[in-house]
């Protein structure tokens, strides 16, 4: 068996178009539509849809910085990816031991998880976007293991998400 208790888990297809992060489509998505993919089904989570808004939602209030929005869409990608598909729980009743265990499966990713090299998730087919095949959560570290500085950049992004998450009163108590 997998470490941390986790099943293998099929490779997921992204979520997060950081090209797409408007007001616009939050509002679209708020009222009309859900851009989850097809092979994720978090319809026994209640509320599930707030979770990708609330990630639109923080991703527009960086829209200013092309590269912080693209950093905070991959790192939180992982998150809600892993959130939904694998603890099968909303982000919002997230704990300290959800985030502990989360934490540890960046350390050590699935390995349908990995691509050997970085992807963008969303790539454009006949003036089309789509979510590209090869695109996985996470690459190939160029060490054995998970720089520290890439760890503390997830840890920032995910504590600053649910920093504006209490913020926006969303969540009562910030689980980091």
């Amino acid at each position: 068996p997998y470490p941390h208790g986790v099943i293998m888990l099929l490779a997921p297809k992204p979520i997060f178009d950081s090209e797409n992060i408007t007001v616009a489509h939050y509002e679209h998505v708020d009222k009309y539509t859900w851009d989850m993919p097809l092979d994720l089904d978090p319809s026994g989570i209640p509320n599930y849809k707030s979770a990708y808004t609330s990630v639109i939602r923080y991703l527009i209030t960086l829209k200013d910085s092309s590269n912080t929005v693209i950093a905070a869409s991959s790192e939180l990608e992982k998150f809600i990816q892993w959130v939904l598909r694998v603890k099968k729980k909303h982000p919002f009743n997230c704990n300290e031991l959800d985030l502990i265990e989360f934490f540890d499966f960046v350390k050590s990713p699935n390995p349908n998880w990995i691509s050997e090299a970085a992807r963008k998730r969303f790539i454009t087919v006949n003036g089309e976007r789509k979510a590209n095949p090869k695109w996985r959560p996470f690459s190939k570290p160029k060490g054995p293991n998970i720089s520290p500085a890439s760890l503390r950049r997830a840890h920032s992004i995910v504590s600053l998400y649910f920093s504006f998450c209490l913020e926006q009163r969303f969540i009562k108590v910030n689980p980091m």
